[in-house]
């Protein structure tokens, strides 16, 4: 929270964690809906989840998350921040071609 409090809600954020938030049906993090609480009020463009060694995308409640699985496993991902043309994205790399593929996120708040 004290780490949120001074951004700006329109601010885009970009949250990292090392335990998946948001999958549902597969709870890593015990207080998650605490966290989404806490998140709901800002412009969350993206969380970037680990520990799960698996290639996925999913939504938590309007927010695009993504997994990885590891480097050594050939997987890793290519994020570009362009505030001029207002877009975050997102490419992933993967040993599996079928995995390898992409998102682009706008960076202002959009309607809720």
């Amino acid at each position: 929270e004290k780490e949120l409090k001074p951004v700006d809600p329109k601010d885009p954020i970009v949250l990292v964690t090392h335990h998946w938030v948001g999958r549902k049906g597969s709870q890593m993090v015990d207080n998650e809906l605490d966290l989404l609480r806490l998140l709901q009020p800002y412009n969350v463009k993206f969380i970037f989840n680990g520990h799960g060694h698996s290639d996925l995308w999913w939504d938590w409640e309007g927010i695009p998350n993504t997994m990885n699985k590891g480097l050594y496993q050939g997987s890793y991902q290519v994020v570009t921040i362009d505030p001029e043309a207002d877009t975050l994205p997102v490419s992933r790399r993967s040993a599996d071609p079928k995995k390898s593929d992409s998102q682009l996120v706008k960076l202002s708040p959009q309607p809720k």
